[in-house]
Parts: structure tokens; sequence; C-alpha cells
């Protein structure tokens, strides 16, 4: 099935909706994320009644448009976890590190 300028414009404006969401919803008191939500709403909600678009279609293609973002969100929350995990081990101290301080402490508190 081929997909056309307007399905794709209306996924690539539901999709900046689902954008501006986020974004608001992880900064709720910043005033400027809220107001570009709600434009973006006003701007989606006013292309869809214009267009008469059938409901089940436009449904389809939200779900669509929500499924790759919630992909996207999940491939970039697995890469913060990992990247999260190789940073804390990299501060983690070695055996030789640990080693030495416990003998520099034994040195010190015992010449």
């Amino acid at each position: 099935m081929s997909v056309t300028k307007f399905e794709r414009e209306l996924a690539n404006k539901y999709a900046d909706l689902l954008s501006a969401r986020e974004k608001e919803m992880l900064k709720p008191d910043n005033a400027g994320y809220k107001w570009k939500r709600q434009k973006l709403e006003s701007l989606y909600q006013n292309t869809v009644l214009k267009s008469k678009y059938p409901k089940e279609k436009l449904k389809n293609i939200e779900a669509e448009v929500q499924k790759e973002h919630d992909d996207q969100v999940n491939q970039s929350e697995q890469f913060k976890r990992v990247y999260k995990q190789n940073v804390l081990e990299k501060l983690q101290p070695t055996k030789e590190e640990n080693s030495y301080k416990n003998a520099y402490k034994q040195q010190c508190w015992h010449p």
C-alpha cells in the first residue's frame, strides 16, 4: 500500500506532537514546551478536521507513528542504561587500585 503525501504529512505532524508531549512530560515547569505542544496539537487537529480524513485510517496512522515513537524511546532508554552501566564500571576502582590503597593505609597507620 502506497502512502500519500497527505498521509506522510499527517504522520509527521503527529510524530512532532508526540515528541512535544514527551518533552513537556519530562519538563512540566517549562512553559515553552507546553506552548509548543499546544500549538502542535492545535495544528494537527485543524489539519485532521479540515481534511475529513476517515477516522479508521487516521487511527491506523496514529497507531503506526506511536509504535515508531515508542520503539525510538525504548532504544534511547536502552542506550542510556548501557551507557550508564559502562560509565559506572569505569568509575569502579580496579583490584590493583584497591590493594594499593589498602597497602598505603596500612603503611601510613602502622609504620
